[in-house]
Protein backbone atom coordinates (compact mmCIF):
# COMPACT_ATOMS: atom_id res chain seq x y z
CA UNK A 1 0.00 0.00 0.00
CA UNK A 2 2.99 2.38 0.51
CA UNK A 3 4.03 1.84 -2.68
CA UNK A 4 0.86 2.30 -4.33
CA UNK A 5 0.60 6.12 -2.10
CA UNK A 6 4.17 6.59 -3.02
CA UNK A 7 3.29 6.32 -6.70
CA UNK A 8 -0.06 8.87 -6.41
CA UNK A 9 1.86 11.42 -4.16
CA UNK A 10 4.49 11.30 -7.48
CA UNK A 11 1.57 11.76 -9.66
CA UNK A 12 0.19 15.07 -7.95
CA UNK A 13 4.06 15.84 -7.96
CA UNK A 14 4.17 15.63 -11.92
CA UNK A 15 0.55 17.45 -11.74
CA UNK A 16 1.66 20.60 -9.64
CA UNK A 17 5.18 20.83 -10.94
CA UNK A 18 5.75 20.27 -14.21
CA UNK A 19 3.99 21.98 -16.39
CA UNK A 20 5.00 19.90 -19.51
CA UNK A 21 2.62 17.49 -17.99
CA UNK A 22 -0.10 19.47 -17.33
CA UNK A 23 -0.10 20.11 -20.92
CA UNK A 24 0.04 16.58 -22.08
CA UNK A 25 -2.66 15.62 -19.38
CA UNK A 26 -4.26 18.51 -21.22
CA UNK A 27 -3.94 17.39 -24.45
CA UNK A 28 -5.21 13.91 -23.72
CA UNK A 29 -8.20 14.78 -22.01
CA UNK A 30 -9.45 16.68 -25.29
CA UNK A 31 -8.13 13.39 -27.08
CA UNK A 32 -10.52 11.18 -24.50
CA UNK A 33 -12.70 13.88 -25.18
CA UNK A 34 -12.52 13.84 -29.00
CA UNK A 35 -13.41 9.46 -29.18
CA UNK A 36 -16.16 9.85 -26.88
CA UNK A 37 -17.81 12.34 -29.18
CA UNK A 38 -16.72 10.51 -32.13
CA UNK A 39 -17.24 6.82 -30.96
CA UNK A 40 -14.11 5.33 -31.98
CA UNK A 41 -13.78 1.49 -31.86
CA UNK A 42 -12.20 -0.72 -29.10
CA UNK A 43 -8.73 -0.90 -31.20
CA UNK A 44 -8.55 2.68 -31.91
CA UNK A 45 -9.21 3.65 -27.95
CA UNK A 46 -6.16 0.45 -27.12
CA UNK A 47 -3.90 2.69 -29.59
CA UNK A 48 -5.15 6.21 -28.64
CA UNK A 49 -4.15 4.68 -24.33
CA UNK A 50 -1.06 3.26 -25.67
CA UNK A 51 0.32 6.27 -27.54
CA UNK A 52 -1.28 8.82 -24.40
CA UNK A 53 0.39 6.63 -21.67
CA UNK A 54 4.11 6.18 -23.78
CA UNK A 55 4.06 10.33 -23.72
CA UNK A 56 2.76 11.07 -20.09
CA UNK A 57 5.54 7.92 -19.30
CA UNK A 58 8.46 9.49 -21.00
CA UNK A 59 7.58 13.03 -19.30
CA UNK A 60 7.38 11.88 -15.92
CA UNK A 61 10.85 10.21 -16.87
CA UNK A 62 12.05 13.46 -18.27
CA UNK A 63 11.22 15.66 -15.44
CA UNK A 64 12.67 13.33 -12.58
CA UNK A 65 15.55 12.63 -14.60
CA UNK A 66 16.08 16.74 -14.99
CA UNK A 67 15.09 16.50 -11.35
CA UNK A 68 18.16 14.23 -10.39
CA UNK A 69 20.39 15.94 -12.90
CA UNK A 70 19.92 19.65 -11.10
CA UNK A 71 20.48 17.63 -7.23
CA UNK A 72 23.83 16.00 -8.82
CA UNK A 73 24.91 19.04 -10.80
CA UNK A 74 23.36 22.27 -9.41
CA UNK A 75 26.15 24.08 -11.54
CA UNK A 76 25.77 23.76 -15.66
CA UNK A 77 27.49 21.26 -17.22
CA UNK A 78 27.50 21.03 -21.04
CA UNK A 79 27.28 17.04 -20.50
CA UNK A 80 24.17 17.51 -18.40
CA UNK A 81 22.67 20.36 -21.03
CA UNK A 82 23.50 17.40 -23.60
CA UNK A 83 21.61 14.79 -21.90
CA UNK A 84 18.61 16.59 -20.71
CA UNK A 85 18.26 17.80 -24.66
CA UNK A 86 18.15 14.24 -25.73
CA UNK A 87 15.65 13.36 -23.03
CA UNK A 88 13.10 16.40 -23.92
CA UNK A 89 13.72 15.15 -27.67
CA UNK A 90 12.61 11.59 -26.81
CA UNK A 91 9.83 13.32 -25.53
CA UNK A 92 8.87 15.48 -28.26
CA UNK A 93 9.04 12.54 -30.72
CA UNK A 94 6.46 10.28 -28.60
CA UNK A 95 4.30 13.43 -29.12
CA UNK A 96 4.83 13.94 -32.75
CA UNK A 97 3.71 10.28 -32.83
CA UNK A 98 1.10 10.21 -30.51
CA UNK A 99 -0.21 13.77 -32.62
CA UNK A 100 0.48 11.26 -35.90
CA UNK A 101 -1.71 8.92 -34.31
CA UNK A 102 -4.76 10.52 -33.50
CA UNK A 103 -4.59 12.38 -36.90
CA UNK A 104 -4.78 9.11 -38.39
CA UNK A 105 -7.99 8.28 -36.27
CA UNK A 106 -9.63 11.90 -35.68
CA UNK A 107 -9.34 13.30 -39.39
CA UNK A 108 -11.30 10.82 -41.46
CA UNK A 109 -14.26 11.19 -38.42
CA UNK A 110 -13.67 14.82 -38.91
CA UNK A 111 -14.50 14.63 -42.21
CA UNK A 112 -17.52 12.03 -42.42
CA UNK A 113 -19.07 14.56 -39.51
CA UNK A 114 -18.90 17.66 -41.91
Amino acid sequence: MNTFLSACRGIVSLCKIEKNFRIHIFCSSLVIILGLIFSVSFVDWCILFVVIGNVLILEGINAALEALADVLYPRFDPHVGRIKDMMAGCVLISACMALVVGCLIFIPKIIVAF
